[in-house]
């Protein structure tokens, strides 16, 4: 059951990071990504690749909890934020 928890977890980080990494690259093409925020979008891109690779790894070195927490660090937030944003769009009400 934890691993099937860990995997959907580790699913919703990547797709998450992903998106990061797009709106990371679009920035440099555009500008708006420049030596101003680099830190802050270094940090960003730091906490998806630990959450990213840290979790699988502590799996496998016997710390399933500590990888799920890791993996989970990104992909809970990003999964609530995601529902609002569906509800948001479905419930067809006005928002402002």
């Amino acid at each position: 059951m934890i691993m099937i928890i860990f995997r959907i977890m580790w699913v919703i980080t990547a797709i998450v990071s992903l998106v990061v990494i797009f709106f990371f690259f679009t920035g440099l093409a555009d500008g708006t990504v420049n030596e101003r925020n680099m830190i802050l979008w270094i940090g960003i891109l730091a906490i998806c690749a630990i959450a990213l690779l840290g979790g699988p790894w502590l799996r496998r070195h016997n710390y399933p909890t500590l990888g799920l927490v890791v993996t989970a660090i990104v992909a809970i937030p990003s999964f609530l934020f995601g529902m609002f944003m569906l509800i948001a769009i479905l419930s067809g009400s006005k928002w402002n």
